[in-house]
C-alpha cells in the first residue's frame, strides 16, 4: 500500500522498468518450460519409486541450476536498466 496520494504513484510509476520486466518474463518463458521439459526426461516421477525423492530431486536441480541466472537476470532489471 502507497501512502501517498493516487497522484504522486502515478508520476512515479516506472514505465520502462515495467517494460524490462515484461521482455525478461518473455525471454525466460520458452527457456524455462525446455528446462522443465529436460526435468522430466531426467528425472521422470516412476511408478515403484519413492515419488517424494524424485520431487525433490527435480526441486534441487531447478534450484541449483535455474535459479542462479533467473535472480541474476532480475537483479540486473533492477539495478542497471538499459540505457
Amino acid at each position: 500500500m502507497s501512502t501517498g496520494s493516487p497522484r504522486a504513484v502515478i508520476e512515479n510509476y516506472d514505465v520502462a522498468r515495467t517494460l524490462r520486466f515484461v521482455a525478461f518474463g518473455m525471454a525466460m518463458g520458452p527457456i524455462i518450460g525446455r528446462w522443465i521439459l529436460i526435468l522430466e526426461r531426467q528425472l521422470p516421477m516412476r511408478q515403484g519409486l519413492n515419488k517424494n525423492v524424485q520431487l525433490a530431486k527435480r526441486v534441487l536441480a531447478d534450484q541449483v541450476i535455474m535459479c542462479v541466472p533467473s535472480v541474476l537476470g532480475t537483479r540486473r532489471l533492477i539495478d542497471r536498466p538499459w540505457a
